[in-house]
């Protein structure tokens, strides 16, 4: 079985990664894909094209994908759910897409509940932990400086006025700030050097330095599925204040003075999050999950969409594939 891995570019290398350290052949191909159109008959050479993030690119390349005889999935993350579900077009391309692919797949169940809310059904699948993240037994310790790591974007959709509130009311709080890929927050940009408490860090491919450098997360989105930054903190011990309650060991918060109030909180015991640690590794270990995506794989991937109990499909794929001792 060889997977063609296209859309989302972070979450895409994620995956291909944990696939080949797995002993799966899979291969992130979208940005040959985009370059030079002729590389679209490059798909026939997988047998299952997985999308990450839907959008155009992902919708087209699935299609095709499916035409040339490809089992094909759909990886809805998130910001792509909530666009289905507020723009007509982008609903209309994603029931399109419904009825090509063999599957859809989802981080969370609430971004489950939405797609089938527009009539398109899927399947849970959450974000593995890398290895790294367990690389230890021992959780690394808290910084001896207090500080809070935030993610933003130019739009309002990670609470960008809040946190710079947070910035300007609590002066002695040490804010880091990273960026998603290719995105450039101009309100942030403009603050750089006004403030003595907030670091921009941008785009960073490898979290795991900054992670420990931090005390707290703040994600503070309007809409929001099974979040990297949650999961990678709550692995590393640290506290996770969120304006969603999809996992345990969280600080939920609903408004300002919500966040203000738990920042504060956490400041004067700021204390490892051992139950956060204890659940992530127990449920999104990366040797856990990929071998419950290597049974959907298989679902799709039987001949005559026959549909697999776990265990038979287990036996299925291996038949089929070599897996690394770690994962038998």
């Amino acid at each position: 079985m060889k997977i063609g891995i296209l859309g989302d570019e972070d979450s895409g290398k994620r995956l291909a990664h944990h696939l080949n350290e797995a002993g799966v052949s899979a291969e992130f191909i979208s940005p040959g894909l985009r370059k030079n159109p002729v590389g679209f008959l490059r798909l026939h050479s997988y047998d299952i094209l997985h999308g990450i993030y839907m959008r155009r690119f992902v919708f087209l390349s699935l299609i095709f994908g499916r035409l040339l005889g490809k089992a094909t999935i759909c990886h809805w993350e998130g910001t792509d759910v909530m666009k289905a579900i507020r723009e007509t077009e982008f609903r209309s391309m994603g029931l399109i897409l419904n009825r090509f692919v063999k599957l859809n797949i989802v981080f969370s169940e609430n971004l489950q509940k939405e797609l089938k809310n527009i009539g398109i059904d899927s399947v849970v699948w959450p974000i593995p932990v890398d290895s790294d993240y367990f690389a230890t037994d021992e959780l690394p310790p808290m910084p001896k400086e207090f500080s809070v790591l935030v993610k933003v974007a130019d739009d309002q959709l990670y609470g960008s006025s809040i946190v710079f509130e947070l910035v300007k009311d609590l002066p002695n709080v040490k804010f880091l700030v990273v960026s998603g890929q290719d995105v450039q927050p101009s309100w942030l940009l403009s603050k750089i050097g006004k403030t003595k408490n907030l670091t921009y860090l941008g785009w960073k491919d490898n979290m795991l330095e900054i992670y420990k450098r931090s005390t707290v997360l703040l994600r503070l989105t309007k809409h929001d599925g099974l979040s990297y930054m949650v999961i990678e903190s709550l692995a590393l011990g640290r506290q996770v204040v969120w304006s969603h309650n999809f996992l345990p060991h969280c600080h939920y918060v609903k408004n300002y003075g919500q966040v203000k109030k738990a920042i504060l909180e956490i400041q004067r015991n700021p204390k490892l999050n051992v139950e956060g640690a204890q659940y992530v590794r127990k449920n999104f270990s990366s040797r856990y999950m990929i071998r419950e995506l290597i049974k959907i794989y298989n679902k799709c991937w039987y001949p005559n969409n026959t549909v697999l109990e776990a265990e038979e499909a287990d036996t299925v794929f291996l038949a089929r594939q070599t897996l690394s001792h770690k994962y038998q």
